[in-house]
């Protein structure tokens, strides 16, 4: 309940617009609530009743009027805060449904909202397809048995012959599982992912799109073949030279294709609907309105607005250790040998200087920006490689070797507008955790912007209506 906020509001309140975002959770304590859409369907929702239950798993504008037809009481929760609390195991056991012998849903959530997919936030995970495959097992069958036939019935041709079908099949087979059931492809509510692993090179790269920086979308589906089987290669364009995500010889391409467009669309809706949301409220606490919601106690957690937060991140220990590793192992021989200590200062000195050279170049994001920090020894000069967090086109990483395989480290490459300033961040530990953390703060950054803005613009906006009021 630390989570929650209390609100109330007088009869004929307006909660929410057509139009307006409404990411939150709405348990009614006392009064009711009412829909009301274009087409004349009304919906009501009384005490212990929740509002919102099935927009968290996939948010979009409202397309109804949200109202207190009478004086009413509820908790809210925020759609992140709820996401927060969800990716927690027991809150997920106590969110599962429970009904009575009648049907009726008496706790939890309902089955449609499926809670143990919220934390991931995956909508749809696609893989390349396997009908080449299927089909070249079937013409390698049919040939198979009509060589068969062909041994029986003919006394010159070896019944070995049959062998040649699977001594085909098998190698053509192995190449085609290599390079393309070794993919994988994510489709969230805010970007498109793809996860690509390479045998040749041991190597693993993933590629996050935010869907608000996709510009374009094209099939490819070359050849009789690919149309009759019905796949095809989806390329998603965005600002950035290097920028283009690849879906290659996915099933239905052209579904797969107006859905990303869809989740684009209604990105761009959710963005709209989000500003014009914040900024009414904005209105109404600058005293614009007389029948509004008015809080009554606040989220215990709540930080208020987005806040500038730093992040900083460093190369793997595992880097530093293959530099001091030998010189430490030699070290510790000298010392069992009982040689004199002096020895030593080389190898001390030599591993100092190691671990200021790992010290000294970092990562920094911070009050919108993702810095690569390089300092000089003794602090002769700084190299600094700045671009804006919110300039981001894609955020890619990549694990090449069996060594980063193995320890966990690989390099994120933030790719932007032109790729003319891309910043990679070579040897971080835990690659695709720090992609993700990149991608959330530059969702963080973006909101804090849109509420600077729109303050900006409220607080102009009431200077006119108090202008106004005085004509």
């Amino acid at each position: 309940m630390a989570a929650a906020e209390l609100w109330e509001a007088p009869a004929d309140s307006r909660l929410f617009h057509p139009g307006d975002l409404g990411e939150e959770i709405i348990l009614v304590l006392q009064g009711r609530l009412e829909s009301h859409d274009g087409k004349g369907v009304r919906r009501n929702w009384l005490q212990g009743d929740i509002w919102g239950e099935e927009r968290l798993n996939m948010p979009r504008p409202l397309e109804y009027t949200l109202r207190a037809v009478e004086y009413t009481r509820w908790l809210r929760w925020t759609r992140a805060a709820l996401l927060e609390l969800c990716s927690r195991a027991a809150i997920r056991r106590a969110l599962k449904p429970r009904r009575d012998s009648q049907g009726q849903l008496r706790t939890g959530f309902s089955e449609s909202l499926r809670v143990g997919s919220i934390p991931k936030k995956s909508r749809r995970t696609v893989r390349p397809s396997a009908k080449p495959a299927i089909l070249g097992f079937a013409l390698a069958a049919i040939a198979a048995f009509l060589l068969y036939l062909l041994s029986r019935g003919a006394a010159m041709v070896s019944p070995l012959a049959v062998l040649c079908s699977p001594a085909v099949f098998l190698p053509w087979l192995t190449v085609f599982a290599v390079r393309n059931l070794n993919a994988t492809y994510k489709i969230e509510a805010d970007s498109v992912v793809s996860h690509r692993l390479s045998l040749k090179s041991l190597a693993v790269e993933t590629r996050r799109t935010p869907t608000d920086q996709i510009q374009g979308l094209s099939i490819d589906q070359k050849g009789m073949m690919s149309q009759l089987l019905g796949i095809g290669t989806i390329r998603i364009k965005t600002a950035a030279i290097e920028g283009e995500l690849i879906l290659e010889n996915v099933n239905t391409p052209n579904v797969l294709a107006q859905e990303i467009q869809k989740l684009r669309e209604r990105t761009t809706a959710r963005m709209s609907g989000r500003e014009r949301e914040e900024m009414r409220r904005n209105l109404e606490n600058s005293g614009l309105g007389k029948r509004r919601p008015q809080m009554l106690r606040s989220n215990r957690n709540s930080r208020g607005p987005v806040s500038l937060t730093v992040l900083k991140v460093r190369k793997s220990p595992v880097i530093l250790l293959g530099h001091v590793l030998l010189p430490v192992a030699l070290g510790v021989f000298l010392v069992l040998a009982g040689l004199h200590f002096a020895l030593l200062t080389p190898l001390l000195i030599w591993i100092a200087y190691r671990f200021e050279v790992w010290r000294s170049d970092f990562f920094l994001a911070s009050r919108g920006y993702i810095t690569r920090v390089h300092r000089r020894l003794f602090g002769r000069s700084v190299l600094r490689h700045q671009i804006e967090v919110t300039s981001l086109q894609n955020i890619r990483t990549e694990q090449r070797g069996i060594l980063s395989l193995v320890f966990g480290y690989g390099d994120v490459i933030l790719v932007t507008t032109g790729g003319a300033a891309n910043i990679t961040l070579k040897s971080v530990s835990n690659p695709q955790k720090v992609q993700e953390v990149f991608f959330r703060y530059r969702d963080d950054e973006r909101q804090r912007r849109e509420h600077v803005q729109n303050t900006a613009q409220v607080g102009a906006l009431t200077q006119l209506a108090h202008a106004l009021r005085q004509v």
